[in-house]
């Protein structure tokens, strides 16, 4: 047994050195490759990125550099230009640069200026008294008027003095006033065309030749207006003349105080909403709603960018007084950046640090309108989102630009930008990314087929060698149990021919009956010895394929009668009855005949063996279309299923204990399974467990053997 181990283990070192350890190896190799790829790949991502944070520094340096030179460039040639002529081409930079909130300027009183601002309201202590607010002159047409419209209810009298007191009078400054009161009267007096086209008069004529302080009166004027179209039902021109009038209030055109701003938005907001929920089923005012919504869009832009400007006015003025009073005298013109946090909106600043036309000049960035229209235009140039991930934070860490959503252990680059926008920081991130990604999209991907092919050969000469060693060590049993069987069944019929010999030698068998009971016995012995011989002799020959069959032609009913004739006898010898059927004019076949007579003889030799009780085979010859068949069937223990497969292997051995206490060489089925393969048949078996098996062998009439 320890020799049949040998070969096993041998296997088994073999794979070891051959496989086993130039595998772990090189799969330890691939691991440090892979480690050391991931090592450089991401030194590569970092510098990378690093680069990648200085040209979007860069970027947005060069961006605020063109801005500078554009704005600074009228600046410096305002001596040839008219105040209007300046103010123009500043507007136009606005309109070029939408990152520019607002340019400014402030002389030495630090009073600071916006040339192409939209203000909505002006600063309340800023409005002068004007003619809508001083007392009429003390005239006697004037005050009879007033006497006749309010105590007498006389409106055509009342007219009358207001007329002459607009004939007489030779100023302008008073008579929007009464032309107000003019209209006025026309509507008390229910004459309302004329009160209409009074109002209409107003506001034609301010809005032509409006002065300071009549912005007032002409808002009036609408509001008056709309009360008299709404009393004529006619909804249509009220709309109208409350869009003209919303217009009118957002077009930077009226000098108004906040408080009187906010006054006439609110009415006329409220009258608009009003026509429109009282409007009927088939009057939709489409235009019309979209226009108050788009005024109403501006208004809410406008008022931020008013409370904006004036905030920054109201509270950068301190500071700008230390800055300037900071500055020392240089020649050269520089450029300082600050960030003004004066009410609710943070706002950056650059301005020039001398004067220039006795004024200092600066622009007011707004961060938001910097994040639309640089830094997201930047940013799609520069950086390819499918390697980088950008965030910018303020000062207090609050994001104010992001590509998306990023973890922090994933960042690669903080840095700062060089003055502008001052506070702000640029982080970069690595793209998030499954451990498969990361491997397959990079050069670790050959480090990986090559650590997966060496683990799968290692796995497959695991496989391999275990399969082999465990065939090694099942054919070693199953050799050993043949040689141990095989020796047990020549030694029995050997021991019984020699004590019969001896004993019919010394004459110690009287009976005639008794001596040839005898000799039956000595020629069944020796033709059980001859299978056994046959068998192994044609099995070592088979398997190394010097096994030759010698067909010829023979009478099929005759072979197999006189088959079974010689082999009934030993048969029932033991004990069994043998039920032979053989179909008459069979046709002849080309067959080894002693091929033949082997695998039919190991058939019945079987169906001995593995009966229990019932000591019956059914031995069957007959056509079957273009083929014959053999039948052998004993009604013995039968053979498991999961066996029928496997039986016909060398040394197979299946079911039970009972079954392989059963003496034999284990060769018998396999030789009967080369023998009808050679001779191009098929070999079919059906059994039942505890009820028998049937062997059937189908062999073709025409063949090419």
């Amino acid at each position: 047994m320890k020799a049949q181990l040998r070969k096993p283990r041998k296997i088994i070192i073999l794979f070891i050195i051959g496989i086993g350890l130039p595998s772990l190896i090189l799969g330890y190799l691939a691991f440090r490759g892979i480690r050391n790829d991931q090592a450089l790949m991401e030194r590569d991502q970092l510098n990378s990125h690093r680069e990648l944070a200085q040209q979007v520094i860069s970027a947005v340096s060069d961006s605020l550099e063109v801005v500078k030179s554009s704005f600074l460039r009228p600046i410096v040639d305002d001596t040839a230009r008219s105040p209007a002529k300046l103010n123009e081409i500043l507007h136009r930079f606005k309109l070029r640069y939408p990152a520019v909130e607002e340019p400014f300027s402030f002389d030495n009183r630090y009073s600071i200026k916006f040339p192409t601002a939209t203000l909505l309201y002006l600063e309340d202590d800023s409005i002068r008294p004007s003619s809508a607010f001083l007392p009429l002159l003390n005239r006697d047409d004037i005050r009879r008027g007033q006497e006749l419209e309010f105590q007498k209810s006389d409106f055509n009298e009342a007219l009358r003095s207001y007329r002459n007191a607009l004939k007489n009078l030779k100023s302008n400054p008073l008579k929007w006033r009464i032309l107000h009161s003019i209209a006025r009267v026309h509507g008390r007096a229910g004459n309302y065309p004329q009160a209409i086209a009074t109002y209409q008069q107003i506001v034609e004529r301010i809005g032509n030749t409006q002065s300071e302080g009549d912005s007032y009166l002409l808002m009036a004027a609408r509001i008056e207006l709309d009360r008299l179209y709404a009393s004529s039902l006619d909804t249509v021109n009220a709309f109208s003349n409350l869009l003209s009038g919303y217009s009118d209030l957002l077009g930077n055109r009226l000098k108004l105080s906040k408080s009187q701003f906010d006054f006439f938005s609110s009415k006329i907001r409220q009258r608009i909403a009003q026509i429109v929920a009282d409007s009927k089923s088939g009057e939709t005012y489409g235009i019309q709603r979209f226009e108050a919504a788009s005024l109403r869009q501006k208004e809410k832009y406008l008022r931020r960018s008013t409370e904006r400007l004036y905030m920054f006015k109201q509270g950068f003025q301190d500071e700008l007084k230390a800055i300037i009073g900071s500055i020392p005298n240089a020649t050269q013109t520089e450029w300082r950046y600050f960030v003004s946090t004066t009410g609710r909106y943070p706002q950056f600043v650059v301005f020039l640090d001398r004067q220039i036309s006795d004024r200092y000049w600066g622009i007011l960035f707004d961060p938001d309108s910097l994040t639309i229209h640089c830094l997201q235009r930047i940013v799609k140039n520069v950086v390819d989102l499918s390697k980088a991930g950008l965030v910018i934070k303020d000062k207090d860490e609050r994001i104010v630009y992001t590509t998306g959503q990023y973890k922090p252990e994933l960042r690669t680059v903080q840095a700062n930008f060089n003055t502008f926008p001052p506070s702000w920081v640029l982080e970069l991130y690595r793209p998030e990314s499954l451990p498969i990604e990361q491997i397959l999209f990079s050069h670790r991907s050959i480090y990986l087929i090559m650590f997966l092919l060496i683990g799968t050969i290692l796995v497959f000469g695991l496989v391999l060698s275990v399969r082999v060693v465990t065939h090694e060590l099942d054919l070693a049993r199953m050799k050993s149990d043949f040689v141990s069987t095989i020796s047990h069944e020549f030694k029995s019929p050997l021991t019984s021919i020699r004590q019969i010999s001896e004993m019919l030698r010394d004459g110690r068998i009287s009976s005639d009956n008794r001596r040839h009971k005898y000799y039956d016995i000595l020629l069944d012995q020796s033709e059980r010895l001859t299978l056994l011989i046959d068998n192994v002799l044609d099995f070592s020959k088979l398997e190394v394929g010097k096994k030759t069959f010698q067909y010829e032609e023979v009478n099929t009913t005759a072979f197999f009668s006189d088959l079974f004739t010689k082999l009934n006898p030993r048969i029932q010898h033991q004990g069994f009855s043998v039920d032979i059927k053989i179909e008459p004019d069979l046709p002849t076949i080309a067959i080894d005949g002693s091929a033949i007579t082997q695998a039919v003889s190991n058939l019945m030799d079987n169906a001995v063996k593995f009966s229990d009780d019932r000591k019956e085979i059914v031995c069957h010859v007959f056509g079957e279309g273009e083929a014959l068949i053999i039948s052998v069937q004993d009604f013995g223990i039968g053979i498991q299923t999961k066996d029928i497969d496997k039986i016909f292997e060398r040394f197979y051995r299946g079911g039970d204990e009972m079954t392989r206490s059963v003496k034999g060489s284990g060769l018998g089925l396999t030789i009967v399974k080369q023998v009808v393969d050679a001779h191009e048949g098929v070999l079919k078996v059906s059994s039942q467990p505890g009820k028998g098996s049937q062997f059937r062998i189908t062999l073709p009439v025409q063949s090419n053997r």
